[in-house]
């Protein structure tokens, strides 16, 4: 599929890391592939990551996409997203700036911003959802594996069928 969009007029081309399941070496050696493709066939498509932190390595994934040279980052506040979340934006803009990273974006109003929404995020229980992550990305699940699991087993949690 890949190979598909490389021969389009696509301006970006985005990968994820849907299950939360990849580490540095994966991404690192995923983007080279697509660079390589895309010089190989003379194409000029920008590069992006989506990644999710079910196994904490939403950051050091991040990190090794821009260094293979991503040109675009998604990231939430607080890392807000599905099962253990997304790359947290105040995270990554605050470690981008503790190794000097030079960047736009004024990291004391998003740090403020994450403050305000601790709370609402903290009632939407979203944080009690990350052991449910660390299983998913743990085993390399997708979400529709999952649903299925919870369909079959008749259970709401992936924590429900590890008990068993």
């Amino acid at each position: 599929m890949v190979n598909e969009l490389v021969d389009t007029n696509t301006d970006i081309i985005y990968l994820a890391d849907s299950n939360g399941a990849m580490l540095p070496e994966d991404i690192k050696k995923m983007f080279f592939s697509l660079k390589h493709l895309i010089m190989k066939k003379g194409g000029k498509q920008k590069l992006g990551f989506h990644a999710h932190n079910n196994l904490g390595m939403a950051i050091p994934n991040a990190l090794a996409a821009i260094e293979v040279g991503c040109d675009f980052i998604d990231a939430s506040i607080l890392g807000y997203g599905k099962f253990s979340g997304n790359l947290s934006l105040e995270l990554l803009l605050s470690l981008m700036r503790r190794q000097n990273f030079i960047y736009k974006w004024n990291i004391t109003k998003i740090l403020s911003l994450a403050n305000q929404l601790t709370t609402v995020v903290r009632k939407s229980g979203f944080y009690l959802s990350q052991p449910e992550g660390a299983i998913i990305g743990m085993k390399n699940m997708n979400l529709d594996e999952v649903q299925e699991i919870y369909k079959l087993k008749g259970i709401s949690s992936l924590l429900d069928k590890e008990n068993e």
